[in-house]
């Protein structure tokens, strides 16, 4: 399993299922769009500050990035 991968497609859907851009979600959290870009490309892990401000500003619980496969995320809390 490639975390780097699934990480960066999960923070992908999630921002896209609220309908903010990368460039939106950048500067909602304070970095460049670019790094959001290499981020769900899977090309670097974010900063745990970064994870957490991304989490935050997706109003998802951090963990909730985590979840790859198709368990229902009510069981798994």
């Amino acid at each position: 399993m490639d975390i780097k991968k699934n990480l960066g497609k999960k923070i992908q859907q999630f921002r896209k299922s609220k309908k903010i851009t990368q460039e939106k979600l950048a500067e909602l959290i304070g970095i460049e769009p670019k790094s959001i870009s290499r981020i769900e490309n899977s090309n670097t892990y974010p900063s745990a500050e970064t994870l957490c401000s991304i989490a935050k500003t997706l109003n998802v619980d951090i963990y909730e990035l985590f979840v790859f496969n198709e368990i229902c995320y009510d069981k798994m809390k």
